[in-house]
């Protein structure tokens, strides 16, 4: 909660940093007890959440999708940090559809494309 964690990388000094840690999105401790991924038509359990890397295209008919469907506008909070929690906090606590940008983390180690977004749907979004 100091800030150590962003500061230097994300945040140009301590004190941002700190005030950046004690705003980040988390969830109450217990509520989650761990993550399990897998490919969609391979996962032999029922998600939470679905997350989508996509284009800016297939984006776009995403989210033409959902307000179609729902009536729903997606408004989100663009970070350059932790997209795997700025992807599942918001949309977990809000039970709402998320769009969040592919940190550094996800391009180096999740192999995310320049071109792509990600798009988060929560269980609830996709019952009509």
């Amino acid at each position: 909660m100091e800030g150590n964690t962003y500061f230097p990388m994300h945040i140009g000094t301590l004190e941002r940093a700190a005030n950046h840690a004690k705003n980040f999105p988390r969830l109450k401790y217990g509520k989650v007890s761990g993550v399990m991924s897998a490919p969609l038509r391979e996962a032999d359990f029922k998600p939470d959440m679905v997350i989508i890397y996509c284009d800016s295209a297939q984006l776009m008919c995403l989210l033409a999708g959902l307000k179609y469907k729902r009536g729903e506008l997606v408004t989100s909070t663009m970070e350059t940090a932790s997209a795997c929690v700025q992807a599942m906090v918001p949309a977990l606590k809000s039970n709402r559809c998320q769009v969040v940008v592919p940190c550094f983390g996800d391009r180096k180690y999740g192999l995310a494309k320049d071109d792509e977004m990600i798009f988060t749907v929560p269980e609830e979004s996709w019952r009509i």
